[in-house]
């Protein structure tokens, strides 16, 4: 298989199901929240997850240590088809303080199908987070 091929991400839409496991795993504890990368590990306090590392984790779509960390990116967002004004918007989510508690009420109410749906803008995401979040919307 040439690396090309290795490298290839089978794309599928996001599914209320593959969104109830994500929140479920960003509520179930077994996650502690960093920032900054998909996933991190520290010496005192071993693996800190974005909520895009968290996504990645449970789909296992690459190896957070064995890809550079564009394609990582790339990788975990493209794998259900978000688009990368949503999968930016979740990453400033998360590295400006919002806990997964939180994220994972954002995304319930944002539902699967605007998440992958390539129409969805920033406007839109920052209209749910106003729903979500009232007077606390500052992901701009």
């Amino acid at each position: 298989m040439t690396k090309e091929k290795e490298n290839t991400v089978i794309r599928k839409p996001m599914t209320d199901e593959m969104l109830s496991q994500w929140i479920d795993a960003l509520l179930g504890g077994k996650y502690q929240q960093g920032g900054g990368a998909l996933c991190m590990e520290y010496h005192l306090t071993g693996m800190r997850y974005c909520v895009l590392g968290v996504l990645n984790d449970i789909t296992k779509v690459v190896d957070p240590f064995d890809c550079p960390m564009e394609e990582l990116v790339e990788k975990s967002g493209d794998r259900y088809h978000m688009p990368r004004e949503v999968q930016s918007f979740l990453a400033r989510m998360n590295d400006d303080g919002e806990d997964f508690e939180g994220i994972a009420k954002f995304l319930k109410q944002v539902g699967a199908d605007r998440l992958s749906n390539p129409n969805t803008s920033e406007a839109d995401l920052l209209q749910i987070s106003d729903e979500v979040f009232p007077c606390e919307s500052d992901y701009l």
